[in-house]
């Protein structure tokens, strides 16, 4: 089963957090720094493997 990507306000949130930047205006900027930290909130954070 896929997880539904999450929502914008989600997204922002996690590039505030792990990359201490305001959520910029351009899409394009937005999608690459959103990238970046849901590598690292899943590299730090991984989920409990389901059975």
């Amino acid at each position: 089963m896929e997880l539904d990507p999450p929502p914008l306000a989600q997204l922002s949130a996690l590039i505030r957090h792990w990359l201490h930047r305001e959520p910029p205006e351009d899409p394009e900027e937005f999608l690459r720094l959103a990238q970046q930290a849901l590598w690292l909130e899943r590299r730090y954070h991984p989920k409990a493997p389901r059975p």
